[in-house]
């Protein structure tokens, strides 16, 4: 792999379907693709050289960059290889989107350092994750109601039948002291 010419690696990181966006020590954005093109509609001229403050909503990017200058401090991020976030973010058309993205640190030649980031588009799934949380949500507190009103329903039914039980003992108690005043009665 070491004769693929840098220029093949570089065309496939502009042309990848999903966003891949490196930023500066400072937080300034020095590289992003087609992907990231498509996924917040900002073109790679728009951005190049703005904030990431562009794609990070306004209360999320004091933990952002809280984080970002710890990494950049340390040298390295939390975040190891198999680590995929997932964080909201914004549309150049004010849309909020949710994205999950992995991380790396690059290191320059000259000594400064970058972060890449390569990154999808989520939002549709987390949709249908959200509309299927609240069907289960839905349909569990219909089984619930649904149970309640069973358990509700057996308890009038034994309750109706402790009523009948001593409605019928009471029959019986009359009948015997009847049966007994008559005995004594023609006693």
């Amino acid at each position: 792999m070491e004769d693929l010419n840098p220029e093949v690696v570089l065309g496939m990181a502009t042309q990848a379907p999903d966003g891949i966006v490196i930023i500066d020590g400072e937080g300034l954005i020095r590289f992003w693709n087609r992907g990231a093109e498509r996924i917040f509609g900002f073109s790679a001229g728009d951005v190049d050289g703005r904030s990431l403050d562009v794609i990070i909503p306004e209360r999320h990017r004091k933990r952002h960059w809280d984080g970002f200058q710890e990494a950049m401090d340390r040298g390295t991020t939390k975040y190891g290889d198999a680590d995929l976030l997932n964080v909201p973010a914004l549309a150049a058309d004010g849309r909020k989107l949710s994205i999950e993205f992995s991380v790396v640190l690059l290191p320059a030649p000259d000594g400064s350092t970058y972060v890449g980031a390569v990154i999808r588009d989520v939002t549709a799934r987390r949709e249908r994750e959200r509309e299927l949380m609240r069907r289960r949500a839905e349909v569990k507190a219909e089984a619930e109601a649904e149970a309640e009103a069973e358990a509700e329903a057996e308890v009038e039914v034994e309750v109706e039948v402790e009523v009948e039980v001593e409605a019928e003992v009471e029959v019986e108690v009359e009948a015997e002291v009847e049966v007994e005043v008559e005995a004594k009665a023609t006693v």
